[in-house]
């Protein structure tokens, strides 16, 4: 799981007082999204006009005040890396943690086989008699 990060005084920034609520909302949903589907601040025109809910006045509130760029496919967000970490560095933590988690439970369960990958196959119980 990722987390977003807004800086807690982000409406001191004169950009979403001219902006509007509602363009601050859909920055702030935008910045969410990118979040946690690790886009690197960019989404989608189409994702975007979803947020917005058709509301294209929205996202022209946030590129007439530079808090929307427009880039190939879509749009990438104001600021969006200082709080916010690269796609690169969020699954290198996640993969660092996994192994670590890896290692723990060979040194606790050193004897343990690793899990056999789950399926959709139901296997007959030995104990308990077919009729």
């Amino acid at each position: 799981m990722t987390w977003c990060s807004l800086d807690d005084a982000f409406y001191d920034d004169e950009r979403f007082c001219k902006a509007g609520i509602a363009a601050t909302g859909l920055y702030c949903l935008a910045t969410g999204y990118a979040s946690r589907h690790l886009t690197d601040g960019v989404v989608s025109r189409q994702r975007l006009q979803v947020l917005a809910q058709g509301d294209i006045d929205l996202i022209d509130a946030l590129l007439g005040v530079d808090l929307l760029a427009e880039v190939d496919g879509g749009y990438m967000l104001a600021d969006y890396f200082k709080g916010n970490e690269t796609r690169e560095v969020v699954e290198k933590r996640k993969h660092d943690k996994k192994l670590r988690a890896e290692s723990a439970a060979r040194s606790r369960w050193p004897s343990r086989k690793p899990a056999e990958p789950a399926t959709d196959e139901v296997k007959a119980d030995p104990e308990i008699p077919d009729f």
